[in-house]
């Protein structure tokens, strides 16, 4: 991005441009590419992790703009990229007071679905190639009817699935602001079904990224979604499924029947946890 930035001279000669990177093999390969474009004197490469830099590192100047991509190869479910908050946390004391921090914000957003097949995985298993493992069964089944239920990620491009609610935002992230110390945020809500007649197998959860107020970003749905029909998911990322606590649940039984959900976000760990309350539902 800083190489594309100077190619179209869109920075004026006098700023400085510095690239943080922590893996040793990707910060050599950007220290070639820029030497390659003869951008090595305005862009310094900086290795380390962000808790690590000090002022000298950026010439005990204030950093003016923070941009970063909220993707981590270190990432499992959609949330824990949020570790971009965390590093933009960690290089607070380098950044100036009108800093501009991209992206800005964050949504955890969340989807009722049906799924064509996915859902089997949580199906019990029975008795394969003669092999009786219904043991198995009442060993898992019993943890994924007591609520013991940790979200999943899939690549959702891969396993279709149809919309039973609209997209809901379950909880936000203001960049622009350190990570709040010792706080718990907290969100209770509810997704409406649509009443479609189709069982709700979980509820799928991603990242959508506010760069500008007229830019965003999502790790989810490609376009608007429509009741009933095949959802369009970014096959460059997967997204986070919450099966119910049952594999064979059937349609609503009463209309406006709602998915009620709690999220806490732990700002010690950077970590989600979800519950969904599938008895509000049938």
């Amino acid at each position: 991005l800083p190489l594309m930035l100077l190619k179209a001279q869109l920075l004026p000669q006098q700023t400085k441009v510095f690239m943080l990177e922590s893996n040793p093999h990707s910060s050599r390969a950007l220290k070639e590419l820029l030497g390659a474009n003869g951008a090595e004197e305005r862009v310094r490469v900086l290795d380390g992790q962000p808790c690590s830099l000090c002022p000298e590192a950026v010439c005990s100047s204030s950093v003016d703009l923070l941009i970063g991509e909220p993707y981590f190869s270190s990432s499992l479910l959609p949330w824990h990229n949020l570790y971009f908050w965390f590093a933009r946390t960690a290089l607070s004391r380098l950044l100036s007071p009108e800093c501009v921090v991209l992206p800005c914000r964050a949504s955890l957003m969340a989807i009722a679905v049906c799924f064509d097949d996915l859902h089997k995985i949580k199906a019990p298993v029975g008795t394969v190639e003669g092999f009786n493992l219904s043991f198995f069964d009442k060993t898992v089944g019993k943890g994924f009817r007591t609520g013991s239920v940790d979200p999943e990620p899939h690549p959702l491009w891969e396993y279709p699935c149809v919309a039973l609610s609209q997209p809901q935002e379950v909880m936000n992230f203001d960049f622009s602001i350190p990570v709040p110390e010792g706080e718990r945020q907290c969100a209770l809500g509810t997704v409406e079904l649509e009443p479609l007649g189709l069982p709700c197998h979980g509820a799928v959860l991603w990242m959508d990224y506010c760069l500008t107020e007229s830019m965003h970003y999502s790790t989810g749905l490609l376009e608007t979604p429509r009741m009933g029909q095949r959802l369009q998911w970014d096959p460059t990322h997967k997204q986070a499924v919450y099966f119910l606590p049952a594999v064979s649940l059937g349609p609503p039984k009463r209309p406006g029947a709602s998915l009620h959900y709690r999220a806490v976000f732990d700002s010690h760990s950077g970590e989600v946890d979800l519950c969904f309350d599938t008895k509000a539902i049938y």
